[in-house]
């Protein structure tokens, strides 16, 4: 088609076969096909062969095939084949932890994706973003996202935020006049584009062009550049793994030393680094420094992360962020919002107060039901109501009064959590005419007259500070209150003053019945819980005690109070206030910086564009899904489909779980990487032959690090994670596993070189062992190492999930983990042409209850909570 922005709103309806109505539900399914879904397209990302050929810029696997080439070099083929396959595995298992890993972080970023209101076959819904097509009516709101390349057809005082196309930093007014033709983007007046943001007013417009087709798409090819951010966890263990590194290179470039001193034979020999047995002992140091090395931690960090994110959205909390998981588990304090978080958000209008005396629902006036419908921005569907569920309820009661008028709207002073009210002014059958609803003490500072049994009167004082007890009733009644005023324009400009109230509009919105037992389980876990709202102050003692967040000589403040206090006085009261009423975007923010300030982990709900502040300065800002802005939602690191409280419990609840996973399995791999190179020192030093071949030393590293490392961190946690306190951020992961390493390190060390002593027949002359019994010995201390590692990782379980109260079969991935290492294990001793290339014998019943004895030391209490009741 023709430009868009040079045309007018008719050209333009006809050239996209579409009209006011928007399209029908077949067009779009046909569009959609034609033109596809409404993304921009990720550059960047790698493919599957570029992540498996990935995994071999590594140094380890570096170090390993040029071990590889040496062993073939010399003659040991075998060695060098299996080396190679055991390369070839790291490669695939790596590749499919990063490729598992890419595709739960893209699915997350599905799960944040934006939505759009528009209209089909006549009526409003609310879609995916990436569902329009060409020819699709929107509706354009205050805070939201544009979700595509449109022209206006209808704006009330519209304005966009365009810097992120234009650079340009001041808003751009909208008009549904045409520009001209050549316009430059800045110019085109009538058009908004996708990703600009709509700061004032609202309007209707209609689709032009989406996904890469979009202006933004347009460049979207030259800018775009996919960044991975990393958790601050996944950093420090980068870091740990690189210091690690080192320090065991060092070790071990010292233990080879050690081998070859303690070899005088070797080193006489000529050419001795030619020689199978200097081979043997330098591929023996290589695969402990493969072994050792925890390079694979971040890998699984990021897996375990993203996969229990994915397990908190089904919980109906979606976090945009990684790095956020680690916060979740350590929030001190929760700043909650009052309406539809503790409450249902499902508004019903239950009495009225007008003319001097209080009334039900349907007794309103005509100009009551008038201004009902008219101020309101929320739409009726059969689906329900799609906006703003106060003014649903305001929509529903004047439906059941059967007064609905559709006035044309002409200008409008939208609702701010600052101003506390919304004014409109429409055309009616009488003229223009001005309504405004909003906060009694706002609008009657407004009003000059009252409307009383259908005559106007002058409103005294005496008559404002009535109305103002009658607020003060329904409020402590639990009762959301508003007022509505009109007055008749003289002129076409909006004024809000001088004003003729109405009456007053009392609404019940029931706390969640989840919340109490949220907000009990809270106290439990050491968090404190605070409301922070913008609602009368009667309103929000009344829910706050039904949540049981508030008893008798308990003490509230408002914001006023705020702004009389210094920031001294307010971290004072902060201590011992638990609600906040009639704040403003302003002390929400103020009240999170001094929560911050105390020492506090501060997590802090908010919906609207004002509350973008609080949400950034917040550690996790929790927007809301359902009522939520685009604005809140970007600024926000946690969305709550259900913008209910007890989610968002529930999300911190899973953090804590996923933190402990995590721990879990560092502990694990981490334990597990050492007790090779204490045990390989300790023959080296007592003249003892070498307890593994370096083909076992890799075998144990793929079978004890690869897949029960990964079942812990699927694992279910311990319902006792919300009965203590929470975490500390500046704790650090070392501190938290060096308790276990040690002692692990040390019995599982133990336990090998009792398996390898009882196998050389616990001589104490080692000057010569026949092949034969060397090779029984190396099978049993290589199998004690394994199957050690096997007991010990239940023990690295949580305490909820010991064995006497989980038993074995509470995480089904790791048992069976743990069965199929069990299984090539047995592989490897059994199967002869697997004992010709790893050196290994078959073992007796003896033999195997020897093992078990000594590789259940794994369970001992102190290295975890296995026993633990």
């Amino acid at each position: 088609m023709m430009n868009p922005h040079s045309q007018d709103v008719r050209t333009v309806l006809k050239a996209l076969k579409s009209s006011k109505r928007g399209l029908s539900s077949v067009e779009v399914e046909k569009r959609f096909g034609e033109y596809g879904p409404n993304e921009l397209e990720e550059f960047g990302r790698p493919t599957v062969l570029a992540i498996f050929f990935r995994q071999f810029k590594s140094l380890m696997v570096y170090i390993l095939l040029m071990a590889a080439l040496i062993s073939a070099s010399v003659g040991e083929v075998a060695d060098a084949v299996m080396i190679l396959v055991i390369v070839l595995f790291n490669a695939f298992f790596g590749a499919w932890q990063e490729y598992r890993a890419e595709k739960a972080i893209e699915a997350l970023k599905g799960m944040a994706a934006p939505h759009a209101t528009v209209i089909r076959d006549g009526k409003e819904q609310v879609i995916p973003a990436r569902g329009l097509v060409p020819g699709d009516v929107i509706i354009l709101s205050v805070g939201e996202r544009v979700p595509a390349d449109c022209r206006t057809l209808e704006e009330i005082n519209l304005y966009a935020d365009e810097s992120a196309l234009t650079g340009e930093s001041l808003p751009k007014s909208k008009s549904v006049e045409p520009s001209a033709e050549g316009a430059a983007i800045h110019e085109q007046l009538c058009m908004a584009f996708m990703n600009t943001l709509v700061v004032r007013g609202r309007g209707k417009a209609i689709v032009t062009s989406t996904g890469m087709s979009t202006e933004i798409g347009k460049v979207a090819r030259l800018v775009q550049a996919v960044e991975d951010e990393e958790t601050p966890m996944q950093i420090r263990l980068r870091e740990i793994s690189k210091k690690l590194g080192f320090i065991i290179v060092v070790i071990i470039a010292a233990l080879f030393a050690l081998e070859l001193v303690s070899s005088p034979s070797v080193l006489a020999a000529p050419d001795f680094w030619q020689t199978p047995e200097f081979i043997s002992l330098f591929l023996v140091a290589v695969s402990l420094a493969v072994s050792a090395i925890p390079e694979g931690l971040p890998a699984v960090v990021t897996i375990t992360l993203a996969l229990g994110v994915q397990r908190m959205a089904k919980r109906n909390a979606v976090v945009r962020k990684l790095s956020s998981v680690e916060t979740l588990g350590s929030t001190t304090v929760i700043c909650s919002d009052k309406t539809g978080t503790l409450t249902e958000n499902r508004m019903t209008v239950i009495k009225l107060f007008l003319d001097g005396r209080e009334l039900p629902s349907s007794g309103g006036t005509s100009l009551m039901y008038e201004a009902f419908v008219s101020c309101n921005d929320a739409v009726l569907s059969e689906a329900g109501v799609i906006g703003d569920p106060t003014e649903g309820a305001l929509l529903m009661a004047a439906k059941k009064a059967g007064i609905f008028p559709h006035y044309e709207r002409v200008d409008e002073v939208p609702f701010d959590s600052k101003r506390k009210m919304m004014s409109v002014l429409v055309r009616t059958p009488e003229g223009l005419r001005v309504f405004t609803k909003g906060a009694p003490e706002v609008v009657l500072e407004r009003c000059s007259r009252v409307l009383e049994d259908g005559v106007v009167k002058r409103l005294t004082k005496a008559g404002k500070d009535a109305l103002l007890e009658k607020n003060s009733g329904f409020a402590s009644q639990a009762l959301r209150v508003l007022a509505v005023a009109y007055k008749d324009a003289g002129g076409h400009a909006l004024k809000e003053d001088d004003l003729v109230l109405v009456g007053l509009v009392g609404m019940r919105d029931p706390a969640r019945l989840e919340v109490r037992e949220a907000i009990q389980k809270c106290f439990e876990a050491g968090i404190d819980v605070k409301v922070v709202t913008g609602d009368n102050p009667l309103t929000a003692r009344a829910v706050a005690e039904e949540v049981g967040l508030f008893s008798e000589g308990d003490e509230l403040l408002v914001g006023s109070d705020v702004d009389a206090m210094n920031d001294q006085q307010l971290r004072h009261a902060l201590r011992s206030v638990r609600i906040f009423a009639r704040v403003s975007p302003e002390h929400k923010h103020r009240i999170v910086n001094a929560l911050k300030a105390m020492g506090n982990v501060v997590a802090v709900t908010g919906d609207g564009v004002n509350d973008a502040p609080a949400l950034r300065a917040a550690d996790i800002g929790v927007s809301m899904g359902v009522v939520g802005t685009d604005v809140a939602r970007e600024a926000s690191d946690m969305v709550l489909r259900d913008d209910n409280f007890a989610t968002i419990v529930s999300a911190v609840e899973e953090g804590r779980k996923i933190f402990d996973n995590v721990l879990n399995f560092i502990k694990y791999l981490l334990s597990s990487n050492f007790d090779e190179i204490i045990v390989v020192g300790f023959a080296a030093i007592a003249g003892l032959p070498l307890p593994f071949l370096p083909l076992q030393i890799l075998w144990v590293n793929l079978v004890t690090d690869g897949f029960p490392a990964l079942a812990l961190g699927v694992d279910s946690a311990g319902s006792e994670v919300m009965k203590r306190k929470p975490r500390p951020v500046s704790k650090g992961v070392l501190s938290e596993v060096m308790p276990t390493l040690l002692p692990a390190s040390l019995i599982a060390s133990a336990v090998t070189l009792l398996a390898f002593w009882y196998g050389l027949g616990f001589a104490v002359d080692f000057s010569s062992f026949s092949p034969d019994v060397v090779t029984r010995a190396r099978t049993l201390a290589f199998s004690a190492t394994i199957l050690f590692e096997m007991f010990f990782v239940f023990n690295c379980r949580s305490a909820g999930n010991s064995l006497l109260r989980g038993g074995l079969t509470s995480n089904k991935y790791l048992l069976g983990a743990v069965v199929l290492s069990l299984v090539l294990q047995a592989a490897v001793i059994y199967v002869p042409v697997l004992q010709s290339l790893f050196g290994t014998s078959a073992l007796g019943l003896v033999d195997l209850a020897v093992l078990f004895a000594l590789s259940s030391a794994g369970l001992l209490p102190f290295l975890g909570h296995a026993w633990r009741k």
